[in-house]
């Protein structure tokens, strides 16, 4: 495998192990196997790779660049390296370099499809939909066999006005046969959202289900009940009053929950227009300071042990390596930076600790039009948003992160602002004021033109941030009020 070290038996059969892991969906397994390959053959270039991969599937992108810098290094002329590189560099928000990665890759082979859909939606997500059509639409037919293309050409076109070649390109791929059950699910959640523009609810609700049908996701509610009530018990107030905290208070972080589609990548746009705000978009700086905390717990400790065993220096070290970071990517002119990890609204207990100094703004939406809006999307990661697919599980989802916040507003001291979506875009000024003012920043009329602040922004709503405010999303529920039955029952709406 590497010229310093001779593969031997049994490292051939941990990699055909690994790539049978990998093969049947065991992903931490295969990582695993790969991680530990990769240590003891370093510069085995696909080693570098498979690792990354995997981490990029499980959500874990800094371990992925991480793995795809140094399988770049050891073989530049590998095009799927740059490639993928590319695409986790636009998930870290870092979209400009990625299509330098991915321009990379079509220097080496001008027409690789992957290569091509990368640095589609690299172009879209930068604001330059034009382009992404002009590269792709005439390399349709080619393309046709590949549903991240035709799904990428589908959406830019649709963008750009050309609605019914979309759907014909749509239809035409999603009748090859053989086309996987990913890429179909891919194309049918594209399909919808074009339907969906259209005014065809009912063809669209049709292709969602399907979608959504076709989605292989394992979400477990009596878990995530679990989850939840040994949460509540560990993290009381009486708990985080005799804490250690950090030495610096700082009040530069400030995070923004709620559920996906709920307004929380409008509310941080809003911050980030702000001369002294900063958009740090989805950071991993919580569930990165929880993995050392609760390190214990792949010793046999649980989680009470492993809080109990915290102390003023590990809080403090954690404190100024996360601030130090934010404030190297801000610059020095931001007082307040955002982490809009939306997840973290079931880790604010770790956050008062961390960051006594933050702020929280918790975003919330009519639950029927949330619930909707995320049975829409086709969300990234392996098992990302694992709770969207189904409509029972996002009723569920959607009361889970309501008992958290119940909780987080009785045991915490840190500053809880709740933000309504409908609110916000009814009075667009009022509650941009109100937001800033709980900040403890001074107002500035470039808030209320936050489309305009050009910066990357990597969600599912890139394209939402990029105009004014509208209000067309406010009660689209009304639209699929005939298939919307069991989603009202299970939110207790009947």
């Amino acid at each position: 495998m590497a010229k310093q070290r001779k593969a031997t038996a049994a490292d051939r059969e941990k990699l055909d192990a690994a790539k049978r892991r990998d093969q049947m969906g065991d992903i931490p397994g295969a990582l695993a196997m790969y991680e530990e390959l990769a240590r003891r053959f370093p510069d085995q270039a696909d080693l570098q790779f498979a690792a990354g991969y995997a981490s990029l599937r499980l959500s874990d992108l800094k371990a992925a660049i991480s793995r795809f810098d140094r399988a770049v290094a050891l073989d530049p002329r590998q095009i799927q390296f740059h490639s993928m590189r590319a695409l986790t560099l636009s998930a870290l928000s870092r979209v400009s370099e990625g299509l330098a990665a991915v321009d990379r890759a079509l220097a080496i082979r001008a027409e690789d499809p992957t290569s091509l859909f990368v640095k589609a939606e690299l172009l879209r997500l930068d604001g330059r939909s034009r382009e992404a059509l002009e590269l792709l639409e005439p390399r349709m037919e080619r393309l046709s066999e590949f549903p991240d293309a035709v799904g990428a050409y589908a959406q830019v076109a649709a963008a750009e006005g050309k609605a019914d070649e979309a759907l014909a390109a749509l239809r035409a791929s999603l009748a090859r046969p053989g086309i996987p059950d990913d890429g179909r699910c891919k194309m049918l959640f594209r399909m919808g959202a074009i339907l969906d523009k259209r005014g065809e609810h009912d063809a669209a609700w049709e292709a969602f289900e399907e979608a959504n049908r076709l989605k292989q996701v394992r979400y477990d509610p009596a878990h995530e009940d679990a989850g939840a009530e040994a949460r509540f018990g560990l993290w009381t107030r009486e708990r985080l009053a005799t804490l250690p905290k950090p030495r610096e208070a700082s009040e530069l972080p400030v995070f923004i929950v709620g559920l996906p589609r709920s307004g929380t990548t409008l509310v941080e746009q809003i911050i980030a227009t702000h001369p002294k705000g900063h958009g740090g978009g989805e950071r991993e700086m919580v569930p990165r300071c929880g993995q050392e905390i609760f390190r214990g717990m792949l010793k046999g400790k649980t989680e009470a042990e492993c809080l109990d065993a915290v102390t003023p220096g590990m809080v403090d070290r954690l404190a100024r390596r996360e601030l130090k970071e934010m404030r190297k990517e801000a610059g020095a002119g931001a007082e307040r930076y955002t982490d809009k990890m939306m997840s973290n609204f079931r880790h604010l207990g770790m956050v008062e600790m961390i960051f006594p100094g933050s702020r929280v703004i918790h975003v919330r939406r009519d639950p029927l039009d949330n619930c909707l809006s995320c049975y829409f999307q086709h969300f990234p990661g392996l098992n990302g948003q694992a709770f969207a697919y189904d409509l029972r599980h996002l009723a569920h989802y959607h009361g889970l992160s309501e008992r958290y916040m119940a909780h987080w507003r009785e045991a915490l001291s840190l500053p809880i602002l709740e933000v309504c979506y409908e609110e916000l875009v009814a009075d667009q000024e009022a509650q941009s004021r109100r937001l800033i003012e709980f900040l403890g920043l001074e107002w500035d009329d470039a808030c209320l033109e936050f489309h305009k602040t050009k910066r990357d922004v990597v969600t599912l709503s890139t394209d939402q941030v990029r105009k004014p405010m509208y209000k067309s999303s406010v009660a689209r529920h009304e639209k699929y009020a005939a298939h919307l039955g069991p989603l009202r029952e299970a939110l207790g709406l009947e």
